[in-house]
């Protein structure tokens, strides 16, 4: 879908556009560690790479893009290269984290990090009909900026207009899992739903994004989620659930 938009966009501009997703491998190497572990395989120093800034580099001698990012609320970083070299990379990777205790994870632990940051995801919080300010992603899309952008006038007639919802997060006070299309109540009434939930392993209870009407998204409010028809007590509080351990 992202190289479809691209290419249908830049038509009219002097560029070749080339997804080259099939060649291309990714990992993440997350948590407090990662910089000590990944500066014993690369030869450029990681330290003075800044928050959501790559360098290229080498990492354990394959060309790599070396990414300060990740989706899991921890110091990290993203590491793309030649898909021919995933595994010996990884094998790498593995061997020298041993001393600080690495494990390989999947995207199910991943999305269970991301929620507790609060962290937005495509299909989730966002989907082509989401306007970015009823997501709290404002800060991705300025008004301010000189330049133009695809969406600027749609976001400025919803700035205008007044935003009708907020993307908050919820905690349930009482045991249960909150799933996706959950509704959320606010005195017996429908005011919202849940657009991500899960079990936090962190906080040991139910957690949830929520998209709800304006008026009920302040800290503090008491909802209840709707589970297999039981109505569940909730409470809208500050993101992130979890403090982050982001480098900035």
């Amino acid at each position: 879908k992202d190289f479809q938009w691209i290419s249908g966009h830049a038509m009219s501009i002097d560029v070749e556009v080339r997804n080259t997703s099939g060649e291309t491998a990714q990992l993440a190497v997350q948590g407090k560690h990662a910089q000590a572990l990944l500066e014993e395989l690369s030869d450029v120093p990681l330290d003075d790479l800044k928050y959501y800034h790559f360098k290229k580099g080498k990492i354990h001698a394959v060309d790599s893009i070396i990414s300060r990012t990740g989706y899991t609320g921890e110091d990290g970083f993203e590491i793309y290269f030649d898909s021919r070299q995933a595994v010996p990379v990884f094998k790498k990777i593995m061997e020298a984290g041993e001393p600080f205790g690495i494990k390989p994870i999947g995207l199910g632990a991943r999305d269970t990090l991301r929620l507790e940051m609060g962290y937005a995801l495509y299909g989730q919080e966002i989907t082509a009909e989401t306007n970015p300010l009823d997501a709290g992603l404002g800060w991705v899309v300025k008004l301010k900026k000189k330049e133009n952008f695809i969406g600027r006038d749609a976001i400025q007639i919803k700035k205008d207009a007044g935003i009708n919802r907020r993307l908050v997060g919820v905690r349930l006070l009482e045991r249960g899992v909150p799933r996706s299309h959950h509704p959320v109540l606010y005195q017996g009434e429908q005011v919202g739903e849940v657009t991500s939930g899960t079990f936090s392993p962190s906080l040991n209870c139910g957690v949830a994004l929520c998209s709800v009407s304006s008026d009920r998204a302040t800290v503090g409010t008491e909802l209840a989620v709707l589970i297999r028809d039981k109505r569940i007590p909730a409470k809208v509080v500050k993101l992130p659930f979890v403090a982050s351990g982001v480098k900035k």
